[in-house]
């Protein structure tokens, strides 16, 4: 083999193995990441002989898929209690598995750890496992846990919530929902207290029920959640509100600033035309095939201008109603305007009472009224008995006058 061909054979190979290696890095690229966590802000910490720990452990999925986490506390020292719970509700649950959807939030649970009586100073190491379901990713923590004689601790209690300003109309009431952590080494009573405007009415609940409460028990290091409602007078002025919410036992005090803001009052219009006669009767009477005036007044009773004020009939077959005028642009909140009606029954309408309904509608709201028309019958014997009475007594009147002359 010459030396040019041994050359493009190496070189061959060599292209062969950087493809290879290439396409084996975008095949390992494709695999989802994995990963979950367990971190606490508080991996070590120094209680007294009698005192109980909370700590605050959070649980993240860091990769790329679901996953199912199964937890526990896989080493314990000699006679402590210890478990891990959910406190979100006003009972305690015990852990044991959570599931994180990929790119989702961590979850918070707490370690609840109690030393065994005569418990010696010194420190207490535990061991927290988190290993997902098919245990190909897992992830642990260390806590330690130290015992002393007594513990002096800087006693604090912190309030957060996520909004510290709310908005609604008035009427409405603004519901604060409020995290409270004892931040101290003791278990504490905390009375609630709150500075708002005069005459709201301030209440406290805890986050899982509804009972009214002015004071809560916590133990060191835990939080709860509290609801703060301040409900504001009915007759409360648009504009921002500052409000105070404080926890206070004896000399610990913490506090937290928020605002309520009323919006103005958005003015409703209501829009209600009305249909009345004149003389506020509701009958009419006339002859077949005669026309009768009447005069009708609308009125706007609403709140709000009308516009585009029509009016119509319904009316018994062949008779004709009329409006003067037939259309209003225009009628203003509390205003009146007269209009005539003229109604001609058919020339051939039987006498009786007949039904006629008049209506008004505008843009927002309508009306009507219903008339009672009596409808009488003109005959043509009636001119005729007219006339043959006139005649007799033209005719009387003339025998008379020949009469006088002889």
């Amino acid at each position: 083999m010459s030396k040019v061909s041994s050359y493009v054979f190496l070189a061959i190979i060599i292209l062969a193995l950087v493809t290879g290696f290439s396409n084996l890095g975008t095949a390992v690229a494709a695999e989802p990441q994995r990963g979950i966590s367990l971190s606490t802000i508080y991996p070590g910490v120094t209680i007294a002989k009698n005192q109980n720990v909370t700590l605050p452990i959070t649980v993240a999925n860091q990769g790329e898929v679901d996953e199912q986490i199964n937890i526990e506390i896989s080493s314990t020292p000699q006679g402590w209690e210890a478990n891990l719970v959910d406190r979100d509700f006003g009972i305690p649950y015990g852990v044991r598995s959570l599931y994180l959807p990929a790119e989702g939030e961590a979850q918070v649970i707490y370690f609840l750890a109690k030393p065994p009586a005569g418990v010696e100073s010194g420190d207490y190491i535990f061991m927290l496992k988190a290993v997902s379901e098919d245990e190909l990713v897992q992830s642990s923590l260390k806590i330690t846990i130290g015992i002393e004689e007594r513990v002096t601790a800087l006693a604090r209690v912190k309030l957060t919530t996520r909004l510290t300003s709310l908005r609604g109309k008035a009427g409405s009431s603004f519901e604060f929902s409020i995290d409270m952590t004892n931040e101290g080494s003791e278990d504490l009573t905390y009375n609630f207290s709150a500075e708002a405007p005069p005459q709201w009415e301030v209440s406290f609940t805890p986050s899982y029920a509804h009972t009214l409460i002015a004071s809560m028990r916590m133990l060191a290091g835990e939080t709860q959640g509290v609801d703060v409602r301040f409900t504001p007078p009915a007759e409360v002025a648009a504009g921002d509100y500052p409000l105070t919410v404080k926890a206070t036992s004896g000399n610990i005090e913490g506090s937290i600033d928020l605002m309520a803001t009323v919006l103005p009052e958005e003015k409703t219009f209501t829009y209600e035309p009305e249909l009345h006669t004149i003389t506020g009767r509701l009958n009419a009477e006339t002859i077949a095939g005669r026309e009768t005036y009447l005069s009708i007044l609308v009125y706007n009773s609403g709140t709000g201008d009308l516009e585009n004020v029509n009016f119509s009939s319904s009316k018994p077959e062949d008779w004709v109603v009329t409006f003067n005028p037939n259309r209003l642009e225009y009628l203003a909140a509390g205003e009146t305007r007269e209009l005539g009606v003229t109604i001609t029954p058919a020339s051939k309408t039987i006498a009786g009472d007949y039904l006629v309904t008049l209506r008004t509608y505008a843009h927002r709201g309508a009306d009507k009224i219903e008339l009672r028309v009596t409808v009488g019958q003109a005959t043509t014997w009636g001119w005729i008995g007219l006339t043959i009475v006139a005649v007799v007594i033209a005719g009387m009147a003339f025998v008379f006058y020949r009469l006088g002359r002889r």
